[in-house]
Parts: structure tokens; sequence; C-alpha cells
């Protein structure tokens, strides 16, 4: 079996985390871990983002961590950690936020946190943010959750995502293409797999659990749907890469999951600009 070197994490955070000690918060050390596991591209998010008001200022801190510290293509002269930086539609001055994230920095995506930010994405306030997204073509990275339930600390309780929410805006935005992170934990697979029957909705496989959990996912959702993403420095980064390199799929599925589906889809999005 021929199996990929290098993958591309669709879901990768940097910086401290409130409540616990991340040996890999810090981006000098991610990046060692990455390379071990021989990542060599990594759309990248802040921690920060999830607590702190100044969102300009947490977008330009992470967008210098992924200049400093991601691999480079040298033959292009790019960057190879993406930064997706965040915007909280509840804050003053969020579209200039957004603007930022677009024509400032770059950005061809944004990572939204509609549980820890306490709104819904199918509220109004959740729709004028996306229909900017929509304007502007921008992937809008949706994370599900980030901590289990049994982990969260007793005065941070933060439900899940509702999944219904992210299918009336997949439906209300078809030209946006959305990912869903860490949507495997607490989302039943028929739901999720009904939802991937959209042409613009993405889901990557880092709470996938178990034993062939990848080869069962595959029984219902499209190779063509599902991204590499480890939840690092969350999670282990080695559990993401052991399903992958142990799943009983074809090489091509392997490479499509590995990094071909999220390498098309920045493609897609670049001839858009």
């Amino acid at each position: 079996m021929s199996v990929p070197l290098s993958v591309f994490d669709v879901n990768v955070h940097i910086f401290a985390w409130p409540f616990r000690h991340l040996r890999l918060a810090d981006p000098r050390a991610l990046s060692e871990e990455l390379q071990r596991l021989h990542t060599t591209k990594a759309l990248v998010g802040s921690l920060e983002a999830i607590f702190h008001r100044d969102i300009d200022s947490v977008n330009r801190r992470l967008v210098e961590a992924c200049r400093v510290f991601g691999p480079v293509d040298r033959t292009l002269s790019e960057n190879l950690w993406f930064p997706c930086g965040t915007v909280h539609p509840g804050l003053p001055d969020w579209k200039e936020d957004l603007r930022r994230c677009h024509e400032t920095h770059g950005m061809l995506a944004v990572r939204l946190y509609p549980n820890y930010h306490q709104y819904r994405l199918d509220s109004d306030t959740g729709m004028a943010l996306l229909a900017e997204c929509q304007r502007r073509r921008l992937l809008v990275q949706i994370v599900m959750s980030l901590e289990d339930s049994r982990t969260q600390h007793p005065l941070v309780r933060v439900p899940p995502v509702p999944l219904e929410s992210v299918a009336a805006v997949a439906s209300k935005f078809p030209q946006t293409p959305f990912m869903l992170l860490n949507a495997f934990r607490e989302t039943p697979l028929p739901k999720l797999a009904e939802i991937c029957r959209r042409p613009n909705v993405y889901v990557e496989l880092a709470t996938l659990e178990r034993a062939g959990a990848i080869d069962r996912v595959l029984d219902s959702i499209p190779a063509d749907r599902l991204c590499y993403g480890s939840n690092l420095p969350l999670f282990y980064g080695s559990s993401a890469r052991l399903k992958l390199l142990t799943a009983d799929i074809t090489d091509t599925q392997r490479s499509q999951i590995a990094s071909t589906n999220i390498i098309s889809l920045i493609n897609l999005l670049r001839e858009g600009d």
C-alpha cells in the first residue's frame, strides 16, 4: 500500500488554553511536532480568539506567528501555515475585522466559534457575518466543539454548535464552503452524512474514534468531503495520522483525505480573487 508521507492539517491552533497547560501551545514546539508528523501545510487558528475581545490584535499575532514559525515553499516563496482569522459578530466593528482578515492579511479562511461567542449561525447576527464571508469568497471553518464535555471546567460548560443551524446556513449560502471541525464527537454519523451531501460542506477527522473509524465513515460520507485534521495542540497529533495510515481504504481515498481535498478547495478560492 502506498501511503502519502505528507498531510495538510486543517485543524490546528496555537497559543495558550486557559484551562490546562498545553505542551505544544508554543508555536516553535508546534512547528517541530508538525514536522515530525510529516505535516507540511496547515490551517492555523488562535486559541486566544475564543476569550480575547481585541480580535484584531489576536489575528495580527496569529499572522505573525504563522510567518515566523510556519514552513515556507521556497519555489513559490509562500508560507505553508495558512492563518485562519476569527471574527466575533457580537463585538463592535466586526466587519472591519473581517475586512482586515481578507484584504490586509490575505486570509482565505475564517474560523468561527458560535458556541463560545454565544450566537447561532442562523440568527440575524450569524447570517450577516456569513453573507460577508460569501461576498468575499472565504472558506468558513465552524468549530463545533473544542473539549470533551467531560473535561470542561464546571464554570465554562459550552455545548456543541447545533447541527441544524449549520444545515440552515449551508443551504442559505450555497456558494460558501463550510468545514466542520471536531464534529464527530457530539453528532451522530447519519446526521453528519446528511449535511455532507451538500456540495459546499466538508468535515475533518480529528474526533473520529474507535478502530476502523475512517473505513466506516466512508460508507456514509464520500472521501471528497473528508479532510485531515488533528485538533493540535488540544489532541495528540499522532492519533489522526495513525487513523489515516491504518485505514482500509484505497490510495486515492487516502490522498484525498490527506491533502487533495483541501488543496483543491484553496485553489478554487484563489481563482475567485
